[in-house]
């Protein structure tokens, strides 16, 4: 999954100028675990089962702080912020209808040339795709 160990977190929390916490720990820790792209509701769901008093407001701005660390990613859809911690390249396919994310390995759009830009003084450094549909659940609703 390319995720960043949880070890060190403390390091780059106070690298960038940022408290170490036992919040955001328990935070990046729940985080690394998730398989689907949670939102911050659902994650401050499943932190507070270990830290009964965290506040939903404490686990909006760890996940503000580990995206601008870039330790976990923000994907935004409409109005919707989810959080992945899936670092490595990949794409996102997100149903219109249930709002789900699922991730897509980069080989699915193998045709993807950026040279034509390069060649207009464009240096790409990264790209960024999401796909919009239905998923097979609300396919067959």
């Amino acid at each position: 999954m390319c995720a960043k160990p949880a070890d060190h977190l403390g390091d780059e929390l106070r690298h960038e100028g940022h408290r170490f916490t036992h919040q955001r720990q328990a935070i990046f820790e729940e985080m690394q675990k998730q398989k689907c792209h949670p939102d911050a509701r659902e994650i401050y769901d499943i932190v507070r089962q270990r830290l009964p008093r965290i506040s939903l407001g404490t686990v909006y701005r760890g996940l503000e702080v580990l995206v601008k660390l870039r330790l976990i990613r923000k994907v935004k859809h409409g109005d919707t912020s989810r959080f992945d911690a899936n670092l490595s390249d990949h794409y996102h396919l997100i149903c219109s209808c249930c709002n789900q994310i699922f991730d897509v390995d980069t080989s699915v759009l193998t045709g993807l040339n950026t040279q034509g830009l390069e060649a207009k003084g464009f240096k790409v450094n990264g790209h960024k795709l999401e796909l919009s549909g239905l998923c097979s659940n609300c396919t067959n609703l």
